[in-house]
């Protein structure tokens, strides 16, 4: 048995062995990107991946800060980011509504060096692709996913995570979902 498994588990995909890996120099070629679930008392989110020609991610680097504002976490990730060139940053949907006066967060993030892009708003279809790309592959013996090891929040959260009990195709939001849903919305973006 693997003691990592539990009732309830919801990516009971996750396994160590095969998806926290070592990190490597990205290759220029590859195309990077950043995907952000935006908090403010909750967690800000921000993963860095990179996606091969074969269409695997690579996740290489990760921003997690809690109780920021949205200016502050924009600069942040900013810095970390350095000369990195990305593709496309995504940013939770949410972030570009309007909330009766003011700027949006997605406002605040443009105006912080950040050009983001709302990321899908289906859950359900992105959680099922965010299990397509950690299942293991029979010809491979690999997933399509991998993250670095330097990638803590994500490797601590992802596989605590459970389903909710009254929607059990979805994950129950009241656990620390910040870098899953960071990457749900990239494993949807790319299969729109």
């Amino acid at each position: 048995g693997d003691w990592n498994v539990f009732v309830g588990q919801f990516f009971n995909e996750w396994e160590i062995s095969k998806h926290v890996i070592e990190p490597f120099t990205i290759p220029d070629t590859w195309t990077r990107v950043r995907s952000i679930d935006h908090g403010r008392t909750a967690p800000t989110a921000c993963m860095w991946g990179a996606i091969d020609y074969d269409g695997k991610i690579w996740w290489y680097r990760e921003y997690y800060q809690k109780d920021t504002d949205a200016d502050i976490n924009a600069q942040n990730i900013v810095r970390l980011s350095g000369t990195e060139k990305y593709k496309f940053t995504l940013l939770d949907s949410a972030c570009f509504s309007k909330t009766g006066y003011g700027e949006t967060i997605a406002n605040i993030y443009e105006k912080n060096g950040i050009e983001p892009i709302p990321w899908p708003k289906n859950r359900i279809a992105g959680w099922s692709l965010f299990h397509e790309y950690l299942r293991i592959y029979e010809m491979t013996k690999l997933p399509r996913m991998f993250f670095f090891k330097n990638c803590y929040n994500a490797i601590r959260s992802i596989p605590i995570l459970i389903h909710d009990e009254t929607h059990p195709e979805d994950l129950d939001s009241s656990g620390d979902d910040h870098v899953a849903d960071s990457v749900r919305g990239l494993c949807e973006y790319l299969n729109e």
